[in-house]
Order: C-alpha cells, then sequence, then structure tokens
C-alpha cells in the first residue's frame, strides 16, 4: 500500500476492464504522444449504445471509433489524460476547462502542465481574464522552489519555446505560495483579482524613461497591456502583449502622438527605448503628458485574425484594412504570408476592405495536400464564409497569382460573380530540385536534398535573404548546418531568425509546421495544370531578372478569354510597393466599381455573420 498522497500527486487511473479500450487523443483524433495532455476515450465491446432518449448528447458524445472497425464508436468523457511512459494513465483535469483567446481555443490544463515541467516550479494555476480592450488574455500564477534562479520572463520564455505563441500567457506572476482550498486544490477564486503590490507578489522595478519620447510610449504600453508600470528596455512582447494588442497600440501611437508607426515596426522595434529612436527621426515632439489621451475607443484594425466558428474550423483569412463594401482577397505567395500586401491594402482602404488569405494556421496545423486545386477550394470555402457571394476580387503577387486564378476557376465554376483577378509578376512554376515532397519519408532525403530544401525555405521564411552571407551554398554555415539532425536544423534556423529584422518568429513546433507547408506548396505549384477561366486576368510584370517575356508567353497559354498585361521598371517587389503598387491599386479599384455597378444590393449584404 502506498504512502497517503499530497500537493499535486494523483494515483493512476488504472486499466480498462474487459471488453474496454482507452485513448489519449488529440483535437483531430490522433493518439497523443507520452507524457503529452489529451482528451480520455472509451471504445469497445463493453460500450454502451448511448444516452436513453436523449439522441442529442448521444451524437454529442459517441463518436465514430477511427481505430475500431467501420461503424464503431467511442465514448467522449471530457476528461483530460495523460499517459505515461510506463503505459499508466493519470487524470489532468476536463476538457471543458477551455477558454478561447483571440480566436485560438485554448485549454488552460495544458499551459500549467507545461507550467509545472519547469525544474523551478512547485505550484501553477493560469486563469483567464479580459484584457484592458475586453480581449481575453492568460495569467499565470506559480511559486518556485527554494532558492530558484528564475524570473517571470524568463518563464514566458520558456512556455513560448514549447508553446504556440497564443498559449502563452500575457503575465506570469510569482508568489510565495498560491492559496489552496481545505481540500488542498489551488483556490481558484482568490486568484481571481490579484492585488497590486502585495507582499506575495514579485514585481520587477523597471528602469525609468530617460527622454520625453521614451516616457510618452511607456505610458502607452502600460495602458495598452494594462500594467502599472512597463520599462524603457521591457519588450512590448515579453511583458503580455500580442499581435492585437500590438495593432491597438499603433492606433494608439497614432491618436496620442499624431505619428504612424506600422505594425510590423512594432515587431522590429518592440521596446519604447527602439520605437523612441524611430518616432523621433520621424520628426515627433514632446508635448505636455496632459495632453496624451487615454485608449481611443474606435481601434482601426488593420492585419487581426477572423473569428473562428464554435466548431474550431480552420481560419487562414485575415483583415488587413479598409471598411468599404468591395471585399478584396490578397492570397500569399510562396511564403504563405500577406504582410507584403501592406502597401496595397492602404491604397485600396477604405473604399473596399482587404483581406489576407494566408497558408499558416498555427491553431490547426493542417498540412495541405500536393495540389493547388486542393489548396484553393481549401480556400475558396473559407472566402465564402466570410463573403457568400460575388463579387469576389482576387490579388496575387507572385505565386499567389496562380492560386488567385485557381480560386477565381472554382469560384466561377460555382456559378459565382468573379469581379476580377489580377497576377502580380507571377512567374510560370519550376520544377524543385528534390523529388515530390509527398512522395517521400522525413528520413528518407539524400543530404543533398535536405540541403537544398533547408536553402529554399530560408529564402521563404527570411526576408531578403538573397542579400545575407549565409545564402551562399559555400558559407560555413551549411557545412556544420548538414551535420546536424532534423532538430538541430530547426534549432539553427530558429537560432538565425532571431537575428533576422522582420522574419517570422516561431517556436520549434510552428517551424516544423510551417516548413512542411511551404515544401507542400511547392509541390503543389510546381505539379498545376491550369484550369479554364471564363474571364479576364489582369497581369503585371516587372524587369527582374529579364523574366517578362517568359511570363507573358506562360499566361498568354493559359486557358482564360483574355490576360490585359502591363509592365512595371524595377525587380520583383515593384508590382507592390511604391510607386508601382499606386498604379496597381488603380487598376483593382477600377475592376471594384464596374463590378459593383452590375451587383445586386443583396449580395453586398450577405456578409458573414462574425463580421456584421
Amino acid at each position: 500500500m502506498s504512502g497517503p498522497l499530497s500537493g499535486e500527486v494523483s494515483p493512476p487511473l488504472g486499466s480498462p476492464v474487459e471488453g474496454a479500450a482507452v485513448y489519449v487523443l488529440d483535437a483531430a483524433l490522433r493518439e497523443c504522444a507520452p507524457d503529452v495532455p489529451g482528451e480520455l476515450y472509451v471504445a469497445g465491446s463493453a460500450l454502451a449504445l448511448g444516452y436513453l432518449n436523449q439522441p442529442g448528447l448521444t451524437a454529442q458524445r459517441f463518436v465514430c471509433d477511427p481505430f475500431g472497425p467501420p461503424g464503431s464508436r467511442m465514448y467522449r468523457t471530457g476528461d483530460v489524460a495523460i499517459r505515461a511512459s510506463d503505459g499508466s494513465l493519470h487524470f489532468q483535469g476536463r476538457s471543458d476547462n477551455q477558454v478561447k483567446v483571440r480566436g485560438f481555443r485554448v485549454d488552460i490544463g495544458e499551459v500549467e502542465h507545461c507550467l509545472r515541467n519547469h525544474p523551478a516550479v512547485t505550484q501553477a494555476a493560469v486563469i483567464a481574464r479580459p484584457d484592458p480592450g475586453g480581449a481575453i488574455q492568460l495569467l499565470a500564477y506559480v511559486s518556485l522552489t527554494a532558492y530558484a534562479d528564475a524570473d517571470a520572463m524568463g518563464l514566458r520564455r520558456y512556455l513560448a519555446d514549447r508553446l504556440p505563441h497564443y498559449m502563452v500567457p500575457a503575465q506570469v506572476m510569482i508568489f510565495d505560495g498560491l492559496p489552496v482550498t481545505r481540500h488542498g486544490k489551488i483556490d481558484r477564486e482568490a486568484l481571481a483579482a490579484p492585488v497590486s503590490g502585495s507582499t506575495q507578489y514579485t514585481e520587477r522595478t523597471p528602469n525609468q524613461p530617460r527622454t520625453d519620447a521614451e516616457s510618452a510610449l511607456t505610458t502607452l504600453f502600460a495602458r495598452v497591456l494594462g500594467l502599472e508600470q512597463v520599462g524603457p528596455q521591457d519588450s512590448f512582447f515579453d511583458v503580455g502583449g500580442h499581435s492585437l494588442a500590438a495593432v491597438r497600440l499603433t492606433d494608439s501611437i497614432r491618436q496620442a502622438l499624431n505619428v504612424e508607426v506600422e505594425l510590423d515596426e512594432i515587431y522590429e522595434s518592440p521596446t519604447a527605448t527602439a520605437l523612441a529612436g524611430l518616432i523621433t527621426a520621424r520628426g515627433w515632439r514632446p508635448r505636455r503628458a496632459a495632453e496624451i489621451p487615454g485608449q481611443p475607443t474606435g481601434t482601426i484594425i488593420v492585419h487581426a485574425s477572423l473569428p473562428r466558428g464554435d466548431s474550431g474550423s480552420r481560419s487562414n483569412v485575415v483583415l488587413l484594412a479598409g471598411s468599404g463594401a468591395g471585399h478584396v482577397y490578397c492570397v500569399h505567395a510562396g511564403d504563405g504570408a500577406v504582410s507584403q500586401y501592406r502597401e496595397l491594402a492602404r491604397q485600396l482602404a477604405p473604399e473596399v476592405t482587404v483581406y489576407g488569405v494566408t497558408a499558416f494556421d498555427l491553431q490547426a496545423r493542417v498540412v495541405p495536400m500536393p495540389w493547388l486545386q486542393a489548396i484553393a477550394a481549401g480556400y475558396v470555402d473559407q472566402v465564402r464564409q466570410v463573403q457568400p457571394h460575388g463579387p469576389y476580387h482576387l490579388v496575387g503577387w507572385s505565386s499567389g497569382g496562380l492560386l488567385a486564378y485557381e480560386m477565381a476557376c472554382q469560384l466561377a465554376g460555382q456559378g459565382e460573380q468573379v469581379g476580377s483577378v489580377t497576377a502580380l509578376d507571377t512567374w510560370q512554376p519550376q520544377p524543385a530540385p528534390w523529388r515530390r515532397y509527398d512522395t517521400v519519408g522525413a528520413d528518407q532525403w539524400t543530404a543533398e536534398e535536405r540541403t537544398a530544401q533547408w536553402h529554399f525555405f530560408l529564402g521563404k521564411l527570411l526576408p531578403h535573404f538573397h542579400t545575407l552571407k549565409v545564402a551562399d551554398r559555400s558559407h560555413r554555415f551549411w557545412k556544420a548546418f548538414n551535420t546536424l539532425n532534423e532538430q538541430g536544423k530547426r534549432d539553427a534556423v530558429l537560432a538565425l531568425a532571431r537575428d533576422i529584422p522582420r522574419a517570422m518568429q516561431l517556436t520549434a513546433t510552428e517551424l516544423a509546421y510551417v516548413f512542411d507547408v511551404v515544401l507542400m506548396q511547392a509541390a503543389a505549384l510546381a505539379s498545376y495544370q491550369p484550369s479554364a477561366y471564363d474571364g479576364v486576368v489582369d497581369l503585371y510584370v516587372t524587369e527582374f531578372e529579364s523574366r517578362a517575356p517568359q511570363t507573358l508567353a506562360y499566361w498568354r497559354s493559359m486557358p482564360a478569354t483574355a490576360i490585359d498585361s502591363r509592365q512595371l521598371p524595377g525587380d520583383h517587389t515593384a508590382v507592390i510597393e511604391l510607386p508601382g503598387v499606386a498604379e496597381v491599386a488603380s487598376t483593382i479599384l477600377a475592376r471594384v466599381r464596374a463590378a459593383s455597378a452590375t451587383a445586386t444590393p443583396e449580395s453586398w449584404r450577405q456578409l458573414s455573420p462574425a463580421l456584421s
């Protein structure tokens, strides 16, 4: 017989009875790895047929068993458990302990489990509370072992290395000990409203601002994040900031200081000190502190994920700018991102609403099929959730032009009106120097193929990769890189990205997903056979690498009704940057106005409920 249980120790759940089987599964009904929490399901011949006279509850809890014979079912218990490496099951909580953070569904128990795995943490609790802007944020409460060499920033970085960005708590608060109930469980009600300045609360004393610009910016940092004080050297994202909070910060700076700061500049210069230098260089001069207004109520959304449905379905469509009746959808290029459409979105707004279609859904982490038609079909479904009926206006830069074209083909095939298709310097796809990405196992690539894949991927991940010394295949980075295993290669790429301004900042898990998506998209492009399109394509080409003649010849061979082509001076980005993008925007707006003149009023009103 074991000794008495205490603290966070929990006994194993035991083994299933004869005729039953148990699974620990993730949200996609895949078996979880050892020590990874998941939902507990029960299956087997001993399973009941359902709830008596409760068909709705039966349908909710008795689901198809993907591991059993056809027609078999399993019971969704709602319990969260982990299967230890020795095979024993351990209860972790309930799966309904979930919240939505910035549109992502988060299991609080998973965040707590990750915190408890830190060697310095003895107790951990996570709760969800609204931030000053009304958005739900996570707050973590921890107590540490005696003489632990850990702080709140270090714990946030620890979580950021292991969890998706939306699961990292906005604040980590360190206490001497967490309050418990008379049963020895953490008293979450006592954590709901921490008292600032309490002797239990370990608070870092930030450095003081040295200039008026730093003082104004630290005031705005604190106001947006709901903190009492932020230091000039504190990274906005280390003290609780996230993408939507950064949007509010850019708007606050615009309203309070009358100076423009772009969203990506917050990522490049996340401290008040760095931003102070930027706004000072743009001519900002201090005003009296009393003149700095409060947090504005009319926040302009510049780049935010659209809300998901309750089903937790995928969402690759993001709002870029504007609020006009017409809708323009900018489809990602080979890097999967839509940030390159920032200037185009600015040119088009406010007359139209501009959306971006990204390749990445870091919540679902679904790797696409290796066929462009299948990828486009998924995007079309999501676009129609935002806008059920046309006219649709689609734009694609670089390889995104082919995705926009295929989406137009499918929308037209569904009987919908396509107002315009604009391809921006979209070249004919070239085969990759490796076998089809979907046909080879991860451990079956040759060293040369894997190196070529990582080199290609870094060209998509890192801005202006071709200008970096590491882009040279003879650079010593690659010699050392080739000796690493896959995990080592991911760690090396993460370290490299941290030193490159405007590079995507990812966790190791997210990097592995993004790598697969980029390579699978490349495979889909290489094998694409264009569909027929009964409409006009607006094509812009540039002088980059003298590709214009080949690009024009490729598009004129497409099975479209007509190709209306124009050439702009400059390199590959000339069509998405000033001054060239102004001409592109003018063409798109003319198409939008022409289509709106023929569209029915009903088609403009049928917007997604999430946006109306």
